[in-house]
């Protein structure tokens, strides 16, 4: 896999469709959770978890105005991203 690191815009933070279709994802990926952190400053608001998949680590962040985004090297982020879209576009959890 590319060692390139890239950051792909997944969509509004407030999405319960995408954050379950990223949950569904990392589950079927057997992703352990490496650090969690979430904090307040001013009017923004971040969440941000570093998972551990097979192919290599990804971070990804929730940020209020911001939206959900994944951070990672290249190969894993975007067949990450294309399990995400695979799951969102069925409906996320509701048809998984």
């Amino acid at each position: 896999m590319s060692t390139e690191k890239i950051v792909v815009n997944l969509g509004e933070e407030y999405d319960d469709d995408l954050r379950d279709a990223i949950a569904i994802v990392l589950s079927n990926n057997n992703a352990i959770e490496l650090d969690r952190f979430s904090g307040v400053g001013g009017s923004q608001y971040v969440e941000r978890l570093t998972m551990k998949m097979a192919e290599g680590t990804i971070i990804i962040e929730a940020e209020t105005f911001i939206g959900l985004k994944v951070f990672g090297p290249r190969g894993v982020v975007d067949k990450f991203v294309k399990e995400i879209k695979m799951i969102y576009e069925r409906g996320g959890s509701n048809n998984h």
